[in-house]
């Protein structure tokens, strides 16, 4: 449970001015988002949990950090209170609100801002917190957030950002970390942001959200491409290079397996209305069924036919990976003539 009531009056009086302003910005938000939604999702989408930033190891200077920090008012029940969230907007990526800092012995509580207007970020690029990457490489936060109650002495004056990609300061070769996020909404273990001299490491391993969509990987009808869906709903096609098609198994682009079978039937020439056993072996893992013209369909192996009356061709057909049914073989029944006494 994060605590709420542990400030001073100054702490207090600024933290109370933020909460109204977070309602009033809130507020800016919900009636943008719901007359110019636009993207591949439509609704922003919350992150739940929380960030953690305690003390660090010797590595890290040995930071006291700020304790929990709660992403969304539902982590405790207290939106009654103070409806705040950390959420994922649907028109570019980018995250804004607030998450709350439940405080320390050394730093005081309040709000981190993410998004809503930030500017003066130190480093090079857009203060905007938002989600970079692809369905390659993997998503990351690029940006910043700000922690709002940093004026306490103990801070040491500490202006509060909080950078959650390596890039905002021109490269990682020093220093190399980000916030990630894999494509079921949780985030790595090994995800944090870096909040200067004060702070050190802030964990993103306990937060998490909803994705908009699941990821999907489906062949196109005629199997010569993959449509993949991303976590964020966007869809995209990509051929098969030349000689491959689409796996209904796997869903991806693969060389066609080579189906080589064998028909066997019990007797090649027969009375007329006598029946015969089917039987086939064909390429382990491909699904085969044997038809009589129109008129039979055998698909247990082995089948014994109908009654045949007259010449007749069985074919062995096989589906391989691709969803691509081939003759495999045939075998041809001739029946014996009649003959009468004159």
């Amino acid at each position: 449970m994060i605590s709420r009531h542990r400030f001073n009056s100054r702490t207090f009086t600024s933290t109370f001015i933020l909460i109204v302003l977070l309602t009033v910005v809130g507020i800016g938000f919900f009636t943008y988002y719901t007359n110019a939604q636009s993207g591949s999702f439509t609704s922003p989408v919350a992150l739940t949990g929380y960030l953690w930033s305690g003390t660090q190891n010797a590595s890290d200077g040995g930071r006291q950090g700020m304790g929990w920090i709660s992403l969304n008012c539902s982590n405790d029940d207290s939106c009654t209170a103070s409806d705040y969230k950390v959420q994922i907007n649907p028109t570019n990526k980018t995250l804004s609100g607030y998450a709350w800092i439940g405080g320390s012995a050394n730093i005081p509580g309040g709000f981190i801002q993410f998004g809503n207007g930030l500017s003066g970020c130190p480093g090079s690029g857009s203060c905007a917190a938002r989600i970079i990457g692809d369905d390659v490489s993997g998503y990351k936060f690029s940006g910043w957030a700000r922690a709002l109650a940093h004026s306490d002495p103990n801070a040491g004056g500490w202006d509060g950002w909080i950078s959650l990609n390596c890039l905002n300061h021109g490269g990682c070769a020093a220093s190399s970390y980000a916030v990630t996020i894999s494509n079921n909404g949780t985030f790595p273990s090994s995800s944090f942001a870096w909040g200067s001299d004060v702070l050190g490491r802030v964990s993103f391993g306990l937060a998490q959200f909803t994705p908009p969509c699941l990821t999907t990987n489906a062949c196109t009808a005629d199997n010569t491409g993959v449509t993949t869906q991303n976590l964020w709903c966007e869809t995209k096609t990509v051929a098969c290079t030349a000689g491959q098609l689409c796996s209904g198994t796997t869903g991806s682009c693969v060389t066609p397996t080579v189906v080589l079978g064998n028909l066997v039937l019990s007797a090649a020439l027969v009375r007329a209305g006598a029946t015969i056993d089917v039987s086939w072996t064909a390429t382990e893992g491909v699904s085969c069924q044997v038809r009589r013209g129109t008129s039979e369909v055998l698909t247990n192996n082995p089948s014994t036919t109908a009654p045949i009356t007259a010449q007749t061709t069985f074919v062995l057909y096989c589906v391989n990976d691709t969803n691509t049914e081939t003759e495999v073989d045939r075998e041809t029944v001739r029946v014996v003539p009649v003959v009468f006494d004159t």
